[in-house]
């Protein structure tokens, strides 16, 4: 079991699943970036959404952030990882200031997959 798929059995515990997916809320969702971060691995992407009645609905306009081209800089992991989960912390907390009720998904990747 990959440090992803570990991370993925803990947080669906208590992260809202559908479809496979995970939707955190505000209370987890810095939780989840906390512990990417002392895992070594990176959120290279968040979405947001809201849920309501157990349907999954897109915030309008779609919302998100792509941190992928960071990956394909020059830099030692220690600062990809750094920089991805810093920008990914400070989307979430100006987000869910605007709009408590959203949930966000978060698209992470670990340093095993990166080709410098």
């Amino acid at each position: 079991m990959t440090i992803e798929e570990s991370l993925y059995e803990k947080y669906s515990k208590i992260a809202h699943v559908s479809a496979g997916e995970l939707y955190f809320d505000k209370n987890i969702a810095f939780d989840f970036i906390k512990e990417c971060t002392e895992l070594s691995i990176a959120i290279i992407g968040v979405e947001f959404f809201y849920i309501k009645k157990n349907r999954i609905i897109p915030v309008m306009p779609p919302n998100g952030i792509d941190t992928s081209d960071i990956l394909v800089e020059n830099i030692e992991w220690k600062e990809v990882l750094k920089m991805c989960n810093s920008f990914a912390h400070s989307v979430i907390l100006e987000e869910f200031s605007n709009n408590s009720n959203q949930y966000c998904t978060f698209i992470t990747f670990e340093k095993a997959e990166w080709k410098k």
